[in-house]
């Protein structure tokens, strides 16, 4: 996890004081470059609950009065309960966390301009998260002198994009103690387990419950000196860097090499992440397909649609576009499929059409006329060894542009294909 804050020796140290447990022959840490600190050989430790911090496992609860604990939700309680650990320093066993980020919300603008286009360019989520510190924290703070009363720095607004840093980049859903069905679940502040990375196609490790305690295992044979990687799904390049601050560039495997050197976008840079995705939003889809049929109100349309618990956005990758966004077009498009949704309670086959694929044609183009600048110009860019944000920005820009215009080749032949007039053979008599 990105981070310089921390250092390894005390992590370690701190961590089996705690009462946690490691191999010290097969288990270290180090610094990843670009990456931060993280797992470097082959892994094996031991968690106890009494080293997990959770709104359950920290007695902050019982500071507050039971209709104040009860007016948090468990994001506000678990952001409260890092702020007063954090705040008691040597007396709290959780003291020892990272302060520092390298996620798009502690870049300066002049960075975070890099992001313009993307899908997280709207998501980092500064001004929304602040809401929550104004509207609820603060007030319940300041009411409450008497349990929040070390220093003014550990429960400022700074302070809470630090804490919720920290809980998006490292923390993890284990079931909740008090719920007897286990269908619930609680967000949790795992030490040691939040220091391995997470990278497209490289899981080499994952975190097993054992009674009460939490192992972490490799899961296949690791060489030595190699890193760690937790990888808990296949993420996009825009997601490792929201939650984690860094982005994951290795060779494309062989099939992703070959999609995008079908059509030319490999630009003699062969890095990447393989599971780039980026989103076509519902309204823009709506807004095309209301110029394609001009005149006829979708409404109703779109309410049946969401009313079947479907998406309103569809991926995108070098392989296509999700299947959905074929039912959901011709749902808009055509009335016979229309007609036949609402009586049979049934979505429109997902299959491409003429009028579908040059729908998403169009939006493609829509999606595509947000970037800055061509994909081209962004390779030419992140070749130039650019400052580590905006070499993670414009691999962001690369993924995104790279599987939109690979979908649109695709559309592009297709459409060529349905148009093409089929050649008879002439009979000689």
């Amino acid at each position: 996890m990105t981070s310089s804050s921390v250092n390894p020796e005390a992590l370690l140290a701190g961590f089996e004081n705690a009462g946690g447990w490691y191999d010290k022959e097969l288990f270290s840490l180090a610094e990843i470059p670009e990456m931060g600190i993280g797992a470097a050989d082959d892994p094996l430790f031991r968690i106890p609950p009494s080293v997990i911090l959770s709104p359950i496992t920290s007695t902050l609860k019982d500071e507050l009065k039971p209709e104040e604990w009860e007016s948090l939700n468990s994001w506000a309680r678990l952001i409260l309960v890092m702020m007063w650990e954090t705040a008691r320093g040597a007396e709290s066993p959780w003291s020892c966390m990272p302060t520092s980020f390298d996620t798009p919300m502690f870049w300066p603008e002049s960075d975070q301009q890099y992001l313009a286009g993307t899908d997280i360019e709207h998501r980092i989520g500064r001004a929304e998260a602040e809401e929550l510190y104004k509207d609820v924290l603060s007030p319940l703070i300041e009411a409450r002198p008497d349990v929040f009363s070390q220093a003014e720095s550990f429960y400022t607004v700074d302070a809470f994009h630090v804490q919720g840093s920290r809980i998006l980049s490292r923390s993890f859903n284990l079931p909740d103690p008090d719920d007897e069905d286990e269908e619930e679940e609680i967000v949790a502040m795992i030490p040691m387990a939040d220091t391995l990375n997470a990278a497209s196609g490289c899981n080499n490790a994952r975190l097993f419950d054992e009674d009460a305690d939490h192992t972490m295992m490799s899961i296949k044979p690791i060489p030595a000196g190699a890193q760690i990687y937790n990888t808990y799904s296949e993420l996009p390049n825009s997601e490792l860097l929201r939650k984690y601050g860094y982005v994951s560039l290795h060779q494309l495997d062989s099939d992703t090499t070959a999609t995008l050197a079908k059509h030319d976008l490999l630009l003699d840079w062969l890095m990447g992440n393989p599971s780039d995705e980026v989103h076509i939003d519902g309204d823009r889809i709506l807004h095309f397909a209301g110029l394609m049929r001009e005149g006829l109100d979708m409404t109703d349309r779109i309410d049946w649609w969401l009313d079947e618990g479907q998406d309103d956005s569809f991926s995108v990758t070098t392989e296509g576009v999700e299947e959905a966004y074929h039912a959901f077009a011709r749902l808009l498009l055509s009335d016979t499929h229309w007609q036949k949704a609402k009586k049979r309670g049934k979505l429109p086959e997902a299959h491409s059409d003429p009028e579908t694929v040059s729908l998403l044609r169009q939006v493609i183009d829509d999606r595509l006329s947000r970037y800055p600048a061509s994909l081209a110009d962004d390779v030419t860019a992140v070749k130039q060894s650019p400052p580590p944000s905006v070499k993670a920005a414009l691999a962001v820009r690369i993924g995104e542009q790279r599987a939109l215009l690979a979908t649109k080749a695709e559309c592009q032949v297709e459409e060529v294909a349905q148009v093409e007039p089929v050649k008879k053979k002439v009979k000689r008599s």
